[in-house]
């Protein structure tokens, strides 16, 4: 069976996360919020578990740790988060949410659940599941490669 390349899985994989980052990032602006996409997403991160060691949130959020720490420094610049030596291991660095990082989150919170919804809108709650759980598998396909 022959398939047009855009309607390949991985071209519709690769549109599809094209189209989000880029209507999040209209969002954010919208709100006045000057973050990334990624910074967001390091936001919801700490908001969930705040105070995570950088190898720990790089692990969950599938980063190198150099990426990683650039883009905790670009939001410490702009005062959302800031970092700590782990008092258990001088070498390990622990990263906590500013009172600004708390503001952004809870300013761009709802505003994504919001967009979250429209973007499933028309899915059921079955077609949801498998949507992700085919996500999983395909991630989990390309991290053995």
């Amino acid at each position: 069976m022959s398939v047009r390349f855009n309607e390949s899985p991985g071209f519709l994989i690769d549109r599809s996360a094209h189209m989000l980052r880029m209507r999040a990032r209209a969002k954010l602006a919208d709100l006045g919020i000057d973050l990334t996409t990624e910074e967001m997403i390091i936001l919801v991160a700490l908001n969930k578990n705040d105070g995570q060691r950088i190898g720990d949130l790089a692990a969950l959020l599938q980063r190198d740790n150099t990426t990683l720490t650039r883009q905790i420094e670009s939001l410490e610049k702009k005062g959302c988060v800031r970092r700590k030596s782990a008092p258990d291991d001088r070498r390990a660095v622990q990263v906590f949410l500013k009172k600004k990082g708390v503001r952004y989150f809870e300013s761009f919170d709802p505003e994504m659940r919001a967009f979250r919804d429209q973007m499933l809108s028309g899915l059921s709650e079955t077609e949801q599941k498998l949507l992700t759980a085919c996500l999983r598998k395909i991630q989990a396909n390309l991290s053995s490669l």
